[in-house]
């Protein structure tokens, strides 16, 4: 057992508490265009996206024009509602809960979506610290927002673990001085 005090646990939340390629594949889908010309747009915005340089709002723009067709909701909604969540994911971070052990949540990611996705793709619990891309221009695997994690969550870099789906991430936290670990899963798209 993880004794409260022996680690940190920071889970990212895109491919570890739900899966969201499906949004990529639903677009497609919507607008009749091949998966490859929605992984481009993808490819060309979503790190802007991620760093709150441009709003979700913003960014379901760019996949109207570069497509050429209309979402029928906003594009956040649309987003989050193509998530899928990892149900073992979800029942391993409330079992560590309620053991005790701190955890937290250090995700790239889009503005708004952790509070629509809250309750129903990531489990509600009191994360003691939640450390989002977007709220501050900078993303995994930047070693800037690895620091802004470290300071918020209050803990000494041995004693932090990172539990990502994406291997550069991983890379960077252990060359950070973090714990990491790669997630099972592997990206269906390709897109990390």
């Amino acid at each position: 057992m993880l004794g409260a005090s022996n680690v940190f646990l920071y889970f990212d939340l895109a491919g570890v508490f739900f899966e969201w390629e499906g949004g990529i594949e639903n677009i497609a889908k919507l607008a009749g265009k091949p998966v490859d010309d929605v992984k481009k747009v993808f490819q060309a915005h979503d790190s802007d996206a991620c760093k709150g340089l441009i709003s979700p709002a913003e960014l379901g723009r760019f996949y109207e024009k570069e497509l050429s067709f209309s979402f029928k909701t906003d594009f956040l909604t649309f987003w989050v509602e193509s998530f899928q969540p990892i149900i073992e994911t979800h029942e391993r971070v409330c079992r560590l809960f309620k053991e005790g052990v701190p955890i937290g949540i250090v995700t790239n990611i889009y503005k708004g979506t952790f509070e629509e996705a809250l309750g129903k793709y990531i489990p509600d619990l009191p994360y003691r610290a939640v450390i989002k891309s977007c709220d501050y221009g900078v993303k995994k695997p930047d070693p800037k927002f690895l620091d802004i994690a470290e300071t918020a969550c209050g803990f000494e870099k041995s004693k932090i673990m990172l539990i990502d789906d994406n291997q550069d991430n991983v890379d960077a936290a252990i060359k950070f001085g973090w714990n990491a670990t790669l997630f099972a899963r592997k990206s269906s798209l390709g897109l990390y």
